[in-house]
């Protein structure tokens, strides 16, 4: 068997329990996940878009916390409702953007360890959970941008935002998962789901919330 030319680091993944005290657990596991300093909060949102490779070039190291995923959430559906009112009354949707965000918060990590349990992966959910919160940041830079730049008028801003935020940041989640797999075929199957699920995720809400004109499932709308 040849040795991996990678391997992944995943900090802040494993709480100790040394107590068997559930009170003491409950307060290990929030001091592991949500202690984070204000000023590392920053740098790690800053690598949610660059490849983890530190210096040897042989290792990738991906911080895990709750923190900065929380904070992408909230940021996110503030953006989205924000978008959602200046859309045209007749473009708008009935379903708030928490719901929709919700629905991707629980269902993207929890099919994606699946698919990766079925790859042989050994990253753990809590992993994933940060991995993809994170991954929420190439959203919120996507959708912000056009809206600041172009008022939501240039869809040339928003392809070039999507390339270059969407894409980064997919970018480094495929390549966590790419090291995490020993075979090749399922590394191709599962980045490839992976990285067509955040791209379609930001489209979906671009045109469902911050697009302007955009009716989604016109058709349905004007048969009725």
């Amino acid at each position: 068997m040849t040795r991996k030319k990678h391997s992944v680091i995943f900090i802040g993944n494993t709480p100790e329990y040394d107590n068997p005290n559930i009170g003491w657990q409950k307060t290990k596991f929030l001091k592991k996940y949500f202690s984070v300093s204000p000023r590392e909060l920053p740098r790690r949102v800053f690598n949610s878009f660059v490849p983890p490779f530190i210096s040897s070039g042989k290792t990738y190291r991906v911080h895990v916390d709750f923190v900065g995923p929380c904070l992408a959430l909230l940021i996110l559906n503030g953006l989205l409702s924000l978008g959602h009112s200046y859309k045209s009354p007749s473009a708008s949707v009935d379903t708030a953007p928490f719901k929709v965000l919700l629905l991707y918060s629980i269902f993207t990590p929890v099919i994606s360890y699946f698919l990766a349990h079925l790859c042989e992966s050994a990253i753990k959910f809590s992993e994933l959970v940060a991995l993809f919160g994170y991954g929420l940041y190439g959203h919120i830079f996507t959708l912000i941008l056009p809206l600041l730049l172009s008022d939501e008028s240039s869809n040339v801003i928003f392809a070039m935002c999507l390339v270059a935020f969407s894409g980064m940041s997919t970018l480094r989640i495929a390549l966590v998962f790419l090291t995490s797999i020993p075979k090749p075929i399922f590394r191709l199957l599962l980045c490839s789901v992976v990285a067509i699920n955040q791209i379609l995720s930001v489209l979906f809400l671009h045109f469902l919330y911050m697009h302007r004109t955009f009716v989604y499932a016109a058709s349905a709308l004007d048969y009725e």
